[in-house]
C-alpha cells in the first residue's frame, strides 16, 4: 500500500467519523428536545431523560463514529485502488 492511499485510509476515517458524531449529535439533540418538551411532567422526564441523554450523546456517538470510520477506513484498505 502506497503512501497516498494510506494517506487517504486515515482521511476517510476522520471525515467519516466527524461526519457520523455530528449528524448523531444533531439527531440526538432533536430527539430528546422534541421527547422532553411534549413530556407530561418535565421533572420527572428530567430524571429519565437526562442520564439517557448524555450516555447516548457522548457514548453511544463515540462508538457510533468510531465503527464508522473504521469500516470506511477498511474498504478504501482493502479496495483496488492504485494509488
Amino acid at each position: 500500500m502506497g503512501p497516498l492511499k494510506i494517506l487517504l485510509v486515515i482521511l476517510s476515517f476522520f471525515a467519516v467519523a466527524a461526519l457520523v458524531f455530528l449528524a448523531g449529535s444533531f439527531l440526538v439533540d432533536y430527539i430528546f428536545d422534541y421527547s422532553f418538551r411534549h413530556s407530561g411532567d418535565p421533572a420527572n422526564a428530567a430524571g429519565a431523560i437526562v442520564p439517557l441523554y448524555f450516555f447516548t450523546r457522548f457514548i453511544g456517538g463515540s462508538v457510533a463514529s468510531i465503527v464508522a470510520g473504521s469500516i470506511s477506513a477498511w474498504k478504501i484498505a482493502k479496495s483496488d485502488l492504485s494509488l
